[in-house]
């Protein structure tokens, strides 16, 4: 009995240092969720310098949508201004080996109470910059904004 229970003891300890090393862990796929949770409003916020690269490519649903960071900005302020998120859950992050591609599953709910799931592709350099942003979802007009 007590060697079951010191086995059990074990894996607790084992299970909680891997959350913990995980939770310190912040890959760009987790920076790029908690970025857009927090409602990025202002375009000379120094966060945005930090997480994408200033040539930063977003693709969504197959069409090119901006081509460097200003552009990927003003996008990302008239989705907000036009239908207000209210809420995004991050449901699932598969990320590669060498953590240069983060493929992210999120749900994003609006102010109007719709909700989408997004599927997108980030892809960093050797910095940890997002340089490319590939998205692909459901049928929120907002997100097929061009520049």
């Amino acid at each position: 009995m007590q060697k079951i229970i010191r086995i059990f003891n074990l894996l607790i300890v084992s299970l909680c240092l891997n959350t913990f090393c995980t939770a310190q862990k912040m890959t760009h796929g987790h920076r790029y969720i908690n970025f857009i949770s927090q409602k990025p409003n202002n375009p000379k916020d120094e966060k945005w310098k930090s997480l994408f690269a200033p040539s930063v490519k977003k693709i969504v649903n197959s069409k090119l949508i901006c081509t460097n960071r200003e552009q990927l900005t003003a996008q990302m302020i008239d989705i907000e201004k036009t239908f207000g998120v209210s809420h995004i859950q991050l449901l699932e992050l598969l990320e590669c080996a060498n953590n240069t591609i983060n493929v992210i599953h999120f749900e994003v709910t609006f102010n109007d109470n719709t909700t989408e799931t997004i599927i997108a592709i980030l892809r960093a350099n050797d910095q940890g910059l997002i340089e490319e942003i590939n998205e692909v979802f459901g049928t929120k007009d907002g997100y097929k904004w061009q520049a």
